[in-house]
């Protein structure tokens, strides 16, 4: 018995030891004491980069609206010029990269091909509604862009598409009324993997590329639609 005794009493000690040790510290884990110690605890540098980029994102989301709303009339140069600053304050965002002209560009050139396809026909397809439409849903893809890339927003899981996903600017190659010297799908392409491969390298965030085409595709999508 004497001899056992010694052994019993280290495990006491360990026990008790182990109590205090948890209670000294804050709070025995798993406990509500113990999750809001937790919760308290200093965030790591990428998250409150992506928290700051979502407030950031979430202000110049809201003041492009009120811009819009602050008009008695807003007709396309008002409603433009809300949506140019929403563009330069997202771009203003990504601070690492280095291809904000490039994108800028790339959508610029976009814009004739765009309003080509909205106004099948027309000569010299000028509708200020639809050069309007297309800014706005431009300034869509911006904001998405800035959004992925400061991990604003999130990557959720990937879902495996019902049906192989289009072509990207493959719609480029089916309008008839361009002009034979307009660049045709792949050199949109070429200008697009270019930027994307270049941003993703500087804000590796999660599914990066894929992301991305996916925000440019549905930004084609919704503008032709």
């Amino acid at each position: 018995m004497n001899e056992r005794r010694p052994a019993r009493n280290n495990v006491v000690f360990c026990a008790m030891a182990t109590f205090f040790l948890a209670h000294s510290v804050g709070a025995t884990p798993g406990t509500p004491a113990a999750q809001a110690a937790q919760a308290k605890a200093p965030l790591g540098a990428g998250t409150v980069a992506s928290r700051r980029a979502a407030r950031a994102l979430t202000r110049i989301a809201a003041e492009r609206e009120r811009c819009k709303n602050g008009f008695t009339f807003a007709g396309p140069p008002e409603l433009q010029g809300c949506d140019w600053a929403a563009w330069r304050a997202a771009d203003a965002l990504l601070r690492r990269s280095h291809q904000n002209d490039r994108f800028d560009d790339l959508l610029t050139d976009l814009y004739h091909p765009l309003i080509v396809v909205l106004t099948p026909g027309d000569e010299p397809h000028v509708a200020l509604a639809q050069q309007v439409v297309i800014t706005a849903f431009s300034v869509d893809l911006v904001l998405k862009r800035a959004a992925i890339l400061t991990g604003a927003e999130p990557a959720r899981a990937s879902r495996r598409p019902r049906r192989k996903p289009q072509a990207l600017f493959a719609w480029v190659d089916r309008t008839p009324d361009l002009r034979a010297d307009e660049p045709r799908a792949r050199d949109y392409r070429r200008r697009w993997a270019a930027i994307r491969d270049a941003d993703c390298a500087v804000y590796p965030v999660p599914r990066c590329g894929a992301r991305l085409d996916d925000a440019i595709r549905e930004m084609m999508r919704d503008t032709i639609s």
